[in-house]
């Protein structure tokens, strides 16, 4: 039996010792896929910082390309006058520009600029009497010119086809690229999208435009094709069927209207599909937070479960070995008892041979005489006493026979409780150590604290004297200090007239710079509708000789403009002076306006940095908020959950943060609908989470335990104890439970009026239940 049981424990020590080795194994692969999802965290961060940033970048360029657009910059005056009228409702009808209507694939934008030129301006009306009004209204307001297509009066000309002569032409390979179209002609019509109802007015402007890939492929088509008005590179280069050559590098500053609608064309189709990235990483991003949340508890819950199986492993060694020497213990009171018993009975042997003896003796003196019988009478009450001693000792052998089998379930009872007792005896050990280590250091603060006071006192005659002197010099530099202040003011007084003055003069030098840039557009566009509409430079339509004829039209505009000349008066002499002041004035401003629109892209690709950073940094700040504030909160309540909610979600920089708290056995609401007690227990979990995430080294808390309960302010002082591990904690209150639990006190009273005095008071070390770095502040 010995031997099973010493069998069963040394199977029950290799049970437990794999169990405890599978548990470090389970341990160690919790920890490798924690680490692993925590690296793939840092990547989705990364991915969705990144996305978030492309999104902002494209939201913010597409609102400006939008704000442009809408504004129409960029525009003649006239088409900007009209388009502005409609949409202010001065004039009913529908008006749209034909850059409006076009799609245009990036590879070919340049080549339909170039080819459109001015007409991209043209406005677009579904019948003449719109575009007779539109004419009217800029006639009545003298807002400019600009043309017109309606709809219905539009008669588009015969589409070129690029496979007339000798078939579909291919230049010669000019370059590398693996593009399938890269040597093709195709027609302009084929290149653009536009809705059904406007075919007529891509018909009428591009029917008749070849794009090609190079200037040499354009030279081969205009000598096999026929009926073209133009043919256009995708770099921009034009021929015109007079054989004039246009090309060169296109200037920074215009307008390029094909190019910003196709931009913004290209952002609306990207920024959904950004914005389904920012999403997917989102839900990715939490759905891994998740993960860790869970392999963190994961993790503390094989850490514990090992930590247990060692200590039941160890606590069940220790029983084992209780249990043996309990064991040990009760063979020897077994081997005594039957060492008893074996002495009784033998006794007992002794005593029935002596009374058989005796009871033969009897059967033989039976012929003595009387006196015999009175011996036998003797005999025979000594052998009844015999008999009784002899059943004693019989009843006493059933007895030990009883203990000894008592005491054998005594020591089974004794093997089931040995793991209670080990853990109990590991217990009061661990006590043991803490109190000796603690009982070391006392006795060293204690011989610290002799000599400390000792230094003190010395420090506090010093610290007297020193108060005196500084008492003098504060009253010194008090007087000092208004003086400043006085000064301060006057100062700050002339910056703020100074920063209007600034303000002024920059606004004034924006609408100069922004009447500048029109000009220049405006000039731009003009030399850009001659060379593309009449293919005559500026210099070559001045030196045109005036003998030419013109139809009848043409000379009544030129009486016109005559006339109109005629009416501006003589000619000022004075002109070429003004000239000169002027563009040496546009220059200075020019080089102005350079430094100006530099330092702007500088501040404003800084600012678009530190919003990517205060993104990144709120976002990962609200994150730890709302899991501590969640923590903190079921803590104070027992129970419960709450929710921090963005207001504003896609703009970080402005929004909003609701707090949703539900208390047990209560539904989720708003932090105003909750009663007065349970809204500064909230607040006061808030603000606790705040200092988990971001700890302080000084925390001032002025009555934030007065809406709170008995219970709840107990709460709360185990709250502070637990913080003041890493803050300084200084509360202002007149809670008891709140005096309690703080070692030190400060009583601030008015003895006199207008004179205020603080009283301190430390507890001593061995009432305080808890060390705990709080003061309390008491007023009265």
């Amino acid at each position: 039996e010995v031997g099973e049981r010493e069998a069963q424990s040394l199977a029950l020590r290799e049970l437990r010792g794999v169990e405890r080795e599978r548990l470090a194994r389970a341990r160690a692969e919790a920890e490798a896929s924690l680490q692993e999802t925590q690296d793939a965290q840092r990547k989705t961060r990364a991915d969705l910082d990144a996305a978030r940033r492309a999104q902002a970048e494209q939201s913010a360029r597409l609102a400006t390309l939008t704000e442009l657009q809408e504004n129409h910059e960029g525009f003649y005056q006239g088409v900007r006058a009209v388009l502005n009228a409609e949409k202010r409702g001065q004039i009913q009808g529908h008006f749209r520009a034909v850059v409006d209507l076009l799609t245009v694939p990036e590879m070919y934008r340049v080549a339909i600029e170039v080819a459109l030129g001015g007409s991209l301006q043209d406005i677009v009306t579904e019948t003449e009497a719109e575009a007779k009004a539109g004419i009217q209204w800029l006639k009545q307001n003298r807002a400019g010119r600009a043309t017109f297509l309606p709809l219905p009066l539009l008669r588009p000309g015969a589409r070129v086809e690029p496979q007339q002569g000798e078939g579909r032409l291919r230049t010669a390979p000019v370059s590398n690229r693996d593009e399938d179209a890269a040597g093709e002609v195709v027609n302009a019509m084929d290149v653009v999208d536009f809705a059904e109802p406007y075919a007529r007015v891509a018909q009428l402007l591009l029917g008749r435009v070849l794009v090609v890939a190079d200037m040499d492929a354009a030279i081969a088509v205009s000598r096999r094709v026929n009926g073209w008005s133009k043919i256009v590179t995708r770099e921009g280069e034009l021929l015109t069927p007079g054989g004039a050559l246009t090309g060169g590098s296109l200037q920074g500053k215009g307008a390029h209207l094909v190019g910003r609608k196709g931009e913004m064309d290209d952002l609306k189709a990207v920024l959904p599909r950004t914005k389904a990235d920012v999403e997917r990483l989102t839900a990715l991003f939490e759905a891994n937070a998740q993960r860790l949340q869970a392999g963190e508890t994961e993790r503390t819950l094989l850490a514990q479960q090992e930590a247990t199986t060692h200590a039941e492993l160890t606590a069940a060694e220790n029983a084992r070995q209780s249990a043996e020497r309990e064991r040990q213990r009760l063979q020897r009171d077994r081997a005594d008892r039957e060492s008893a018993r074996a002495a009784l009975e033998a006794q007992i042997t002794t005593l029935q041979n002596e009374a058989d003896r005796l009871t033969q003796a009897l059967e033989s003196g039976r012929v003595e005489n009387d006196h015999a019988d009175d011996a036998l009478l003797a005999l025979n009450d000594e052998t009844r006493a015999l008999a009784a001693r002899r059943d004693g000792c019989r009843a006493r052998a059933i007895a030990l026979e009883v203990e000894v089998s008592r005491l054998g379930e005594k020591r089974e009872g004794l093997i089931r409780t040995l793991e209670t007792d080990r853990k109990s005896l590991a217990a009061l050990e661990q006590q043991q150590r803490e109190k000796e280590a603690r009982l070391a250091t006392t006795q060293l603060e204690g011989a610290d604290a002799a000599g400390e006071r000792e230094r003190l006192t010395t420090l506090q005659a010093q610290a007297r004297t020193q108060l005196t002197k500084v008492e003098t010099e504060f009253a010194q530099w008090r007087d000092r200090r208004q003086t400043l202040l006085a000064e301060s003011f006057e100062t700050n007084n002339a910056i703020k007239e100074t920063m209007r003055l600034r303000t002024e003069t920059t606004r004034g030098l924006h609408d100069v710079e922004l009447r500048l840039a029109r000009l220049e557009v405006q000039s731009a566009q003009l030399i850009e509708r001659l060379q593309s509409e009449y293919s005559i430079s500026r210099e070559e339509a001045l030196e045109r000789p005036e003998d030419v004829r013109i139809d009848k039209n043409t000379a009544m505009e030129v009486g016109r403009l005559r006339r109109e000349l005629r009416g501006m008066g003589t000619v000022n002499t004075g002109a070429v002076e003004e000239f000169e002041r002027l563009t040496e004035r546009f220059t200075f401003l020019s080089e102005q306006r350079a430094d100006l629109d530099k330092g702007r892209a500088s501040l404003l690709a800084t600012i678009a940095e530190i919003d990517d950073s205060t993104r990144g940094v709120f976002m990962e700040t609200f994150e730890a908020v709302r899991t501590e504030f969640d923590r903190i909160f079921t803590r104070l309540f027992e129970g419960g959950s709450t929710k921090l909610t963005l207001t504003n979600p896609d703009d970080l920089l402005e929004t909003g943060i609701e707090v949703i708290a539900q208390p047990p056995g209560k539904k989720a609401q708003s932090l105003t609908l909750l009663s007065g007690g349970e809204r500064a227990l909230t607040a006061t979990a808030l603000l606790f989470a705040f200092l988990a995430v971001k700890p302080s080294p000084f925390v001032l808390l002025d009555e934030v335990d007065a809406p709170l309960d008995g219970a709840n302010v107990e709460k709360f002082t185990r709250l502070v104890q637990d913080f003041s591990a890493r803050s300084q904690f200084l509360l202002i209150t007149h809670n008891p439970t709140t005096m309690e639990a703080a070692p030190t006190w400060y009583g601030v009273t008015m003895r006199e009026p207008g004179v205020s005095s603080i009283l301190s008071y430390r507890v001593p070390q061995e009432s305080t239940p808890t060390e705990m770095e709080t003061a309390v502040v008491l007023s009265r």
